[in-house]
Protein backbone atom coordinates (compact mmCIF):
# COMPACT_ATOMS: atom_id res chain seq x y z
CA UNK A 1 0.00 0.00 0.00
CA UNK A 2 1.46 3.83 -0.89
CA UNK A 3 2.34 5.83 1.88
CA UNK A 4 0.81 9.31 0.94
CA UNK A 5 2.15 11.59 3.71
CA UNK A 6 1.58 15.93 3.29
CA UNK A 7 4.37 18.00 3.48
CA UNK A 8 4.52 21.62 4.13
CA UNK A 9 8.05 23.05 3.79
CA UNK A 10 9.51 26.32 1.76
CA UNK A 11 12.52 24.24 1.09
CA UNK A 12 12.98 23.48 -2.53
CA UNK A 13 14.33 19.92 -1.68
CA UNK A 14 13.12 16.90 0.33
CA UNK A 15 15.68 15.84 3.27
CA UNK A 16 17.49 12.72 1.17
CA UNK A 17 16.73 10.23 4.72
CA UNK A 18 13.46 11.55 5.07
CA UNK A 19 12.97 10.97 1.14
CA UNK A 20 14.18 7.23 1.40
CA UNK A 21 11.40 6.60 3.77
CA UNK A 22 8.60 7.44 2.38
CA UNK A 23 6.55 5.90 -0.32
CA UNK A 24 4.89 9.32 -1.71
CA UNK A 25 5.10 12.77 -0.32
CA UNK A 26 2.61 15.32 -1.43
CA UNK A 27 2.71 19.63 -0.68
CA UNK A 28 0.27 20.80 1.64
CA UNK A 29 -1.09 22.67 -0.99
CA UNK A 30 -4.51 25.29 -0.62
CA UNK A 31 -4.75 25.22 -4.02
CA UNK A 32 -7.98 23.61 -5.59
CA UNK A 33 -6.93 20.93 -8.00
CA UNK A 34 -8.50 17.59 -8.83
CA UNK A 35 -5.07 15.47 -8.79
CA UNK A 36 -1.80 16.36 -6.62
CA UNK A 37 0.99 14.08 -8.04
CA UNK A 38 4.12 13.23 -5.42
CA UNK A 39 6.94 15.09 -5.01
CA UNK A 40 10.18 14.31 -6.66
CA UNK A 41 13.60 15.06 -4.83
CA UNK A 42 13.79 18.41 -5.84
CA UNK A 43 10.65 19.42 -4.12
CA UNK A 44 8.44 19.69 -7.23
CA UNK A 45 4.81 17.70 -7.72
CA UNK A 46 2.55 17.89 -11.02
CA UNK A 47 -0.89 19.48 -10.51
CA UNK A 48 -4.00 19.50 -12.72
CA UNK A 49 -7.61 19.53 -12.89
CA UNK A 50 -8.66 15.30 -14.28
CA UNK A 51 -10.53 15.26 -17.60
CA UNK A 52 -12.95 12.43 -17.67
CA UNK A 53 -11.59 10.05 -21.40
CA UNK A 54 -12.51 6.26 -21.69
CA UNK A 55 -9.41 4.88 -20.03
CA UNK A 56 -10.16 7.08 -16.99
CA UNK A 57 -9.93 9.90 -15.65
CA UNK A 58 -6.25 12.21 -16.16
CA UNK A 59 -4.89 15.59 -15.00
CA UNK A 60 -5.17 17.74 -17.97
CA UNK A 61 -3.68 20.54 -18.54
CA UNK A 62 -1.30 20.31 -15.67
CA UNK A 63 0.91 22.62 -14.39
CA UNK A 64 3.73 22.27 -11.67
CA UNK A 65 4.00 23.26 -7.53
CA UNK A 66 7.00 23.21 -5.37
CA UNK A 67 7.27 21.75 -1.87
CA UNK A 68 5.48 24.58 0.11
CA UNK A 69 1.79 24.31 -1.89
CA UNK A 70 3.00 27.28 -4.30
CA UNK A 71 1.87 27.48 -8.09
CA UNK A 72 5.35 27.80 -10.04
CA UNK A 73 4.11 26.48 -13.80
CA UNK A 74 0.32 27.06 -14.42
CA UNK A 75 -1.40 24.35 -15.41
CA UNK A 76 -1.65 25.04 -18.89
CA UNK A 77 0.73 21.83 -20.60
CA UNK A 78 -0.36 19.15 -22.27
CA UNK A 79 2.43 16.68 -20.94
CA UNK A 80 5.09 17.64 -18.19
CA UNK A 81 8.51 14.97 -17.92
CA UNK A 82 10.19 15.83 -14.84
CA UNK A 83 13.32 13.60 -12.98
CA UNK A 84 11.57 11.29 -10.66
CA UNK A 85 13.38 9.20 -7.95
CA UNK A 86 10.88 6.85 -7.45
CA UNK A 87 12.14 3.44 -8.22
CA UNK A 88 8.76 2.19 -9.94
CA UNK A 89 9.02 5.59 -12.22
CA UNK A 90 12.14 6.12 -13.68
CA UNK A 91 11.96 5.50 -16.77
CA UNK A 92 12.76 8.73 -17.84
CA UNK A 93 15.96 9.69 -16.77
CA UNK A 94 16.35 13.32 -17.06
CA UNK A 95 18.45 15.87 -15.30
CA UNK A 96 17.53 16.82 -12.19
CA UNK A 97 17.45 20.89 -12.23
CA UNK A 98 15.41 20.17 -15.77
CA UNK A 99 11.78 19.81 -16.51
CA UNK A 100 10.74 18.83 -19.98
CA UNK A 101 6.84 21.21 -20.92
CA UNK A 102 5.05 20.16 -23.62
CA UNK A 103 1.93 21.37 -25.36
CA UNK A 104 -0.18 20.35 -28.03
CA UNK A 105 -1.81 21.00 -31.34
CA UNK A 106 -5.86 20.19 -29.69
CA UNK A 107 -7.55 21.66 -32.75
CA UNK A 108 -8.94 18.54 -33.75
CA UNK A 109 -10.94 15.85 -31.76
CA UNK A 110 -9.06 13.89 -29.94
CA UNK A 111 -8.37 10.91 -26.36
CA UNK A 112 -8.89 14.24 -24.59
CA UNK A 113 -11.94 15.69 -27.02
CA UNK A 114 -11.42 19.10 -28.56
CA UNK A 115 -10.26 21.07 -26.37
CA UNK A 116 -8.74 24.48 -28.27
CA UNK A 117 -6.11 25.80 -30.38
CA UNK A 118 -2.31 25.13 -28.88
CA UNK A 119 0.14 25.06 -30.86
CA UNK A 120 2.68 21.80 -30.59
CA UNK A 121 5.70 23.00 -28.99
CA UNK A 122 8.85 22.28 -26.11
CA UNK A 123 10.10 23.78 -23.66
CA UNK A 124 12.60 22.83 -20.49
CA UNK A 125 11.67 24.51 -17.07
CA UNK A 126 13.71 24.62 -13.85
CA UNK A 127 12.38 23.88 -10.47
CA UNK A 128 11.56 27.25 -9.45
CA UNK A 129 9.59 27.20 -12.87
CA UNK A 130 11.45 29.54 -15.03
CA UNK A 131 11.67 28.63 -18.71
CA UNK A 132 15.32 27.86 -19.88
CA UNK A 133 14.29 27.33 -23.18
CA UNK A 134 11.05 28.53 -24.04
CA UNK A 135 8.39 26.55 -25.75
CA UNK A 136 9.25 26.60 -29.96
CA UNK A 137 12.60 27.13 -29.83
CA UNK A 138 13.20 23.79 -30.87
CA UNK A 139 10.73 21.34 -32.86
CA UNK A 140 11.52 18.64 -30.06
CA UNK A 141 13.57 18.14 -26.92
CA UNK A 142 14.63 15.04 -25.93
CA UNK A 143 15.29 13.65 -22.41
CA UNK A 144 18.46 13.95 -20.92
CA UNK A 145 20.24 10.61 -20.40
CA UNK A 146 23.89 10.23 -18.69
CA UNK A 147 26.59 13.03 -19.23
CA UNK A 148 23.61 15.86 -18.78
CA UNK A 149 22.86 15.74 -22.94
CA UNK A 150 19.59 16.01 -24.82
CA UNK A 151 19.06 15.39 -28.18
CA UNK A 152 16.95 18.57 -29.72
CA UNK A 153 16.06 19.30 -33.30
CA UNK A 154 14.86 21.77 -35.77
CA UNK A 155 13.45 21.56 -39.27
CA UNK A 156 14.62 17.53 -39.30
CA UNK A 157 18.20 18.55 -37.71
CA UNK A 158 19.17 17.35 -34.62
CA UNK A 159 21.70 18.68 -32.53
CA UNK A 160 22.43 18.36 -27.99
CA UNK A 161 21.66 20.87 -25.45
CA UNK A 162 23.68 20.69 -22.15
CA UNK A 163 21.51 21.17 -18.76
CA UNK A 164 21.87 24.81 -18.89
CA UNK A 165 20.26 25.03 -22.56
CA UNK A 166 22.93 25.55 -24.15
CA UNK A 167 23.65 23.91 -27.70
CA UNK A 168 26.94 22.12 -27.24
CA UNK A 169 26.61 20.06 -30.60
CA UNK A 170 25.34 21.84 -33.24
CA UNK A 171 22.13 21.24 -35.68
CA UNK A 172 23.95 18.77 -37.61
CA UNK A 173 22.66 15.64 -37.73
CA UNK A 174 19.64 14.16 -39.63
CA UNK A 175 18.94 11.61 -36.49
CA UNK A 176 20.20 11.47 -32.87
CA UNK A 177 19.78 8.66 -30.45
CA UNK A 178 20.34 9.64 -26.49
CA UNK A 179 23.73 9.36 -24.99
CA UNK A 180 24.50 6.12 -23.24
CA UNK A 181 28.08 5.72 -21.31
CA UNK A 182 29.27 8.97 -23.62
CA UNK A 183 28.33 7.99 -26.65
CA UNK A 184 25.32 8.45 -29.24
CA UNK A 185 24.41 7.09 -32.39
CA UNK A 186 23.41 10.24 -34.85
CA UNK A 187 22.93 9.93 -38.49
CA UNK A 188 24.91 11.93 -41.11
CA UNK A 189 24.38 12.25 -44.94
CA UNK A 190 22.14 9.35 -44.65
CA UNK A 191 24.36 6.85 -42.87
CA UNK A 192 24.54 6.24 -39.06
CA UNK A 193 27.91 6.35 -36.69
CA UNK A 194 28.19 7.05 -33.13
CA UNK A 195 29.91 10.20 -31.51
CA UNK A 196 31.57 10.92 -28.41
CA UNK A 197 30.40 13.84 -26.00
CA UNK A 198 32.49 16.60 -27.98
CA UNK A 199 31.25 15.94 -31.14
CA UNK A 200 34.05 13.32 -32.36
CA UNK A 201 33.18 10.38 -34.37
CA UNK A 202 33.70 7.33 -32.61
CA UNK A 203 32.22 4.71 -35.22
CA UNK A 204 32.27 6.75 -39.11
CA UNK A 205 29.43 7.15 -40.49
CA UNK A 206 28.85 4.18 -43.26
CA UNK A 207 26.35 1.74 -41.77
CA UNK A 208 22.79 2.08 -42.81
CA UNK A 209 21.44 1.39 -39.46
CA UNK A 210 23.09 0.86 -35.48
CA UNK A 211 21.73 0.54 -32.25
CA UNK A 212 23.90 0.92 -29.35
CA UNK A 213 24.22 -1.86 -26.81
CA UNK A 214 25.60 -2.75 -23.18
CA UNK A 215 28.51 -1.97 -22.36
CA UNK A 216 29.55 0.26 -25.18
CA UNK A 217 29.36 -2.28 -27.63
CA UNK A 218 26.83 -1.70 -31.20
CA UNK A 219 24.72 -3.36 -33.30
CA UNK A 220 25.28 -2.44 -37.27
CA UNK A 221 23.37 -2.74 -40.24
CA UNK A 222 24.69 -3.02 -43.96
CA UNK A 223 22.34 -4.21 -46.45
CA UNK A 224 19.23 -6.37 -44.71
CA UNK A 225 21.84 -8.24 -42.01
CA UNK A 226 23.21 -6.71 -38.55
CA UNK A 227 26.63 -7.34 -36.76
CA UNK A 228 27.86 -6.84 -33.83
CA UNK A 229 31.05 -4.59 -33.23
CA UNK A 230 32.63 -2.92 -30.34
CA UNK A 231 33.60 1.30 -30.03
CA UNK A 232 36.87 0.43 -32.18
CA UNK A 233 35.15 -0.77 -35.19
CA UNK A 234 36.25 -4.58 -34.63
CA UNK A 235 33.52 -6.73 -35.78
CA UNK A 236 32.80 -9.65 -33.58
CA UNK A 237 29.96 -11.05 -36.10
CA UNK A 238 29.71 -11.44 -39.16
CA UNK A 239 26.48 -9.99 -41.02
CA UNK A 240 24.43 -12.87 -39.82
CA UNK A 241 21.43 -11.52 -38.19
CA UNK A 242 18.23 -9.67 -39.23
CA UNK A 243 17.85 -8.18 -35.23
CA UNK A 244 20.25 -7.74 -32.73
CA UNK A 245 18.97 -6.16 -29.32
CA UNK A 246 19.71 -5.87 -25.50
CA UNK A 247 18.45 -8.68 -23.33
CA UNK A 248 19.60 -8.26 -20.16
CA UNK A 249 21.61 -5.18 -20.18
CA UNK A 250 24.80 -6.62 -18.83
CA UNK A 251 26.28 -8.65 -21.77
CA UNK A 252 23.82 -11.22 -23.52
CA UNK A 253 22.47 -10.13 -26.61
CA UNK A 254 19.04 -11.65 -28.49
CA UNK A 255 19.33 -11.96 -32.32
CA UNK A 256 17.01 -13.22 -34.78
CA UNK A 257 17.67 -15.19 -38.22
CA UNK A 258 14.95 -16.01 -40.73
CA UNK A 259 12.09 -15.66 -37.43
CA UNK A 260 14.20 -17.93 -35.48
CA UNK A 261 15.91 -16.59 -32.21
CA UNK A 262 18.99 -17.30 -29.90
CA UNK A 263 21.50 -15.18 -28.00
CA UNK A 264 25.02 -14.13 -27.94
CA UNK A 265 27.47 -12.82 -25.77
CA UNK A 266 29.52 -10.05 -25.98
CA UNK A 267 31.92 -12.18 -27.76
CA UNK A 268 30.02 -12.37 -30.48
CA UNK A 269 29.60 -16.84 -28.87
CA UNK A 270 26.42 -18.06 -29.81
CA UNK A 271 24.90 -18.93 -26.11
CA UNK A 272 22.02 -20.18 -27.28
CA UNK A 273 21.28 -21.78 -31.11
CA UNK A 274 19.34 -19.78 -33.20
CA UNK A 275 16.43 -22.48 -33.37
CA UNK A 276 13.85 -21.34 -30.76
CA UNK A 277 10.39 -19.29 -31.61
CA UNK A 278 11.18 -17.02 -28.89
CA UNK A 279 13.80 -16.43 -25.85
CA UNK A 280 13.34 -14.46 -22.79
CA UNK A 281 15.18 -14.21 -19.47
CA UNK A 282 13.38 -16.77 -16.81
CA UNK A 283 13.04 -13.84 -13.75
CA UNK A 284 11.79 -16.73 -11.64
CA UNK A 285 14.73 -18.87 -11.72
CA UNK A 286 17.50 -16.24 -12.30
CA UNK A 287 15.66 -14.40 -9.07
CA UNK A 288 16.12 -17.53 -6.75
CA UNK A 289 18.67 -19.23 -7.86
CA UNK A 290 23.04 -18.92 -8.04
CA UNK A 291 22.45 -15.44 -8.74
CA UNK A 292 22.99 -16.43 -12.57
CA UNK A 293 21.04 -15.69 -15.66
CA UNK A 294 18.48 -17.94 -16.93
CA UNK A 295 16.84 -18.19 -20.13
CA UNK A 296 13.66 -19.66 -21.57
CA UNK A 297 13.51 -20.69 -24.79
CA UNK A 298 10.48 -22.03 -26.73
CA UNK A 299 10.87 -25.16 -29.04
CA UNK A 300 8.03 -24.93 -31.81
CA UNK A 301 6.57 -27.74 -30.02
CA UNK A 302 5.76 -24.99 -27.15
CA UNK A 303 7.67 -26.79 -24.83
CA UNK A 304 11.01 -24.56 -23.30
CA UNK A 305 14.65 -25.04 -22.88
CA UNK A 306 16.59 -23.67 -19.72
CA UNK A 307 19.82 -22.52 -20.47
CA UNK A 308 22.48 -20.68 -17.82
CA UNK A 309 24.50 -17.43 -18.89
CA UNK A 310 27.22 -19.60 -20.10
CA UNK A 311 25.25 -21.25 -22.58
CA UNK A 312 24.77 -24.60 -20.48
CA UNK A 313 21.14 -26.38 -21.27
CA UNK A 314 20.09 -27.06 -17.87
CA UNK A 315 17.22 -28.69 -18.16
CA UNK A 316 15.61 -31.15 -15.56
Amino acid sequence: MMLVLSLNTSHASIDDEAYSQMACIKPNTELEFDHVGCLNKKGVAIVGDNLQTVFGDFPYPMGLVDASGKLILPNQYHQIYMPSDWGYDNSLPMSDALILVETRDLSQDSLFGNLGVVSDGWGLVDTKGNFIIPIGMYDEINQFYDNGLAAVEVDGKYGFINTKGELVIPLMYDYAFGFSDGLAGVKYQGLYGVIDVNNRAVIDFKHQHLELLKPNLVAVKDGDRYALMDIHSTRLTGYDYDLISDLDFQGLYLVEQSNKYGVINTKGEIVVPVMYDSVDINYEKSSYHDNKTYLSAKRADGNYDLYDEQGVLVND
